[in-house]
Formats: structure tokens, C-alpha cells, sequence
């Protein structure tokens, strides 16, 4: 497919060619200019809520690990590269409805994820004639993440009730997320900082837990799972990032 600009023709190859160099391009200017570098490593907690868990809750996590990259091009505004993996969990509460307790539905799997995001600093935190050495920080930007687990459920009739244990592996190696949130980052010294970060996660398919892949057998279509309300993961962490350029000493005015 072309389309004619001028007395020229430019296919869609071409477009993408330019669009892919200009991007590359500006990478590259903002990099040059940036004023230092980080690389850091982190653990924490990965959570979700879906079919099985409707409330956010730390009653169901599993550990989790990233590394980042991050480059800093004013005190306020950061791009970073992150990279995490870790599992997700959750089960039907027996307590929310009948039909929960007869599904006995749950799932267990390994999450990884990839993020370009923007964090936005509120305090000169790094700042050598600063005694602020520490700043609140929200972050936003665009991710791809994969799963592979196994889930289970009680398999129902019509009237409702379980009749054997269904056993299923699952996957899906990339599906496009959101991710948000805010978090501290304390400057311990010129080459060390710690960070602490809660952040969520919109998917935008129904698919994590597997409750919309059973079937419903019964009256309540709500049972195999809502097709119209998509899952969502958390991640509550601290990492610890060292810095590779010195920062540049302010100037003293006075």
C-alpha cells in the first residue's frame, strides 16, 4: 500500500523506516543529554484482582524481582527501563457468594513484564547543597508482559454443583498493559539511592485467572467468569539503584 505526498509515492515500509530512525533519533539527543544514569535491582510482591479476587487484598501474593535502568535528564523528570518477573495467585472466596464455593476455582502462574516509563520527582532530592534526600515520585507509561500457570476448578452441571476437578495449563507470551503508580526514593549518597513503589498494572483482557475459559453450566453467567470486567495485577516493591556519572556540583552564587 502507497500513498502519494507530492509527486512521490511512499509505501508503508518507508513510513515505518522514518518513523523508527526519528524515534531513534530523538533516543539518542535526549541520552546525550542526560544528566546521569542509573542501574538498579528490586524484590517485592505481585498481586491481582479479577473473577476470583474482586477486592484488592495482600491475602494472595507471590514474590517478585525487576531491574531497571533509568536516565535522568532534569531533577524532575526520569525515563526508565524496567524489566520484572514474578507469579500471580488467587482463589475463589467461598464466603462471597454459593457460587464461588462450588466452583473452587484457582490459579497459579509466571508473570514477566517489559515497561518504557516517565517518572516525574516533585523535590530536588539529589541536589548537593539540598538537605531534602528524599522525594514522593508518580510514574506512568506503556509495558508488554506474558504469563504461563495452571489453573483449576470444581467442573459444574446444571444444577449447580461440582462433579470433578478440571486441570489446565494456560499461557499467553504478550499482550499490551498499563502501568502506574507512585512511590519514595531516598538519596543515601551521590551513587546510591533507594526506592520504594507501589504500582498497578490494566490489562486488557479477561484471561489471567482462566475463569472466562469455563464454561457455564448454569443460570448465572457471572459463575464461569465476566467477560466484561478485565483483570488487573499489582506490584509493591524497593530497590536499590546505583548511579554511574558523577552529579554535577550546583554553583555557588553567594
Amino acid at each position: 500500500m502507497k500513498d502519494k505526498i507530492g509527486n512521490y509515492c511512499v509505501s508503508f515500509h518507508q513510513k515505518v523506516f522514518v518513523l523508527v530512525a526519528a524515534l531513534s533519533l530523538f533516543i539518542g539527543t535526549q541520552t546525550a543529554f542526560a544528566q546521569f544514569k542509573e542501574i538498579g535491582i528490586g524484590a517485592g510482591v505481585l498481586n491481582y484482582t479479577g473473577d476470583l479476587q474482586k477486592r484488592f487484598t495482600y491475602s494472595e501474593i507471590r514474590p517478585g524481582v525487576n531491574v531497571l535502568y533509568r536516565l535522568n535528564f532534569t531533577d524532575a523528570f526520569s525515563v526508565r527501563l524496567n524489566g520484572m518477573i514474578g507469579g500471580l495467585k488467587g482463589a475463589d472466596d467461598p464466603e462471597y457468594d454459593s457460587y464461588s464455593n462450588r466452583r473452587s476455582a484457582k490459579f497459579s502462574l509466571m508473570a514477566y513484564e517489559f515497561a518504557a516509563l516517565m517518572e516525574y520527582n516533585f523535590f530536588d532530592y539529589r541536589s548537593g547543597g539540598s538537605f531534602i534526600r528524599v522525594t514522593p515520585y508518580l510514574f506512568g507509561g506503556i509495558a508488554l508482559m506474558g504469563y504461563s500457570g495452571e489453573s483449576e476448578w470444581q467442573d459444574l452441571n446444571a444444577d449447580g454443583t461440582g462433579t470433578e476437578t478440571v486441570i489446565r495449563d494456560y499461557s499467553k507470551p504478550i499482550m499490551p498493559v498499563i502501568p502506574f503508580g507512585l512511590g519514595f526514593k531516598y538519596n543515601i549518597n551521590p551513587k546510591f539511592d533507594i526506592n520504594i513503589e507501589f504500582g498497578a498494572r490494566k490489562t486488557f483482557d479477561d484471561l489471567i485467572d482462566n475463569v472466562s475459559g469455563i464454561e457455564d453450566n448454569t443460570s448465572k453467567t457471572y459463575a464461569g467468569g465476566n467477560d466484561n470486567t478485565n483483570d488487573w495485577y499489582f506490584f509493591t516493591g524497593i530497590s536499590l539503584s546505583y548511579t554511574f556519572y558523577r552529579i554535577p556540583c550546583p554553583h555557588n552564587f553567594y
